[in-house]
């Protein structure tokens, strides 16, 4: 085979490789479970379904517990989701910097059988604002998308801000935009 030949092959392998991790991993992961039923889409405005349940860590936390106080950041992620596990260092650099303004909660739909892997991924990544394994997929339910990572902006009257489908680098800056930080 002629090296004029072979170099075309490889230089179109790398770019069909670059465009498929691109369009997999860069926006965000495919559908998450059942989150997606129903069509439903979370609007501005409109109340945030409170939960209550039990964090990876064996705290108990309830979204209403926070409202009124600070704005919350619901973080909808799965350990085996390639932009999810690179924004939750971005999340807890944000956090970490800003805990006294704003909350920030991560649920994983995951099932039942992946709690000890999502606690090693919080753990290997050092995240430490709460993180609840929703293996019942409860609340995922209440907080529908297409995929993830998923964020939804909850602010202190308890109402829906915005959301955010897919990695965002910047995703601090866009916090502090959205809750006036």
């Amino acid at each position: 085979m002629k090296d004029s030949t072979r170099g075309g092959i490889i230089a179109t392998v790398i770019i069909l490789a670059l465009v498929a991790y691109f369009a997999v991993w860069m926006p965000g992961c495919g559908e998450q479970g059942p989150a997606g039923a129903g069509g439903k889409v979370m609007k501005k405005g409109e109340a945030a379904p409170d939960f209550s349940d039990v964090t990876i860590d064996g705290q108990n936390i309830k979204l209403s517990e926070f409202i009124g106080d600070k704005p919350v950041v619901l973080d909808f992620f799965a350990t085996w989701c390639g932009p999810c596990m690179m924004e939750l260092p971005v999340l807890q650099e944000f956090y970490a910097a800003n805990s006294d303004k704003v909350v920030i909660i991560a649920v994983s739909d995951e099932d039942a059988g992946a709690a000890d892997k999502i606690r090693a991924a919080i753990q290997a990544k050092g995240i430490t604002f709460p993180v609840i394994h929703d293996s019942d997929k409860t609340i995922s339910s209440m907080y529908p998308t297409n995929g993830i990572p998923y964020l939804v902006f909850i602010d202190k009257d308890g109402k829906v801000v915005d959301t955010l489908l897919g990695q965002d680098p910047n995703i601090g800056n866009a916090i502090k935009q959205k809750f006036g930080l």
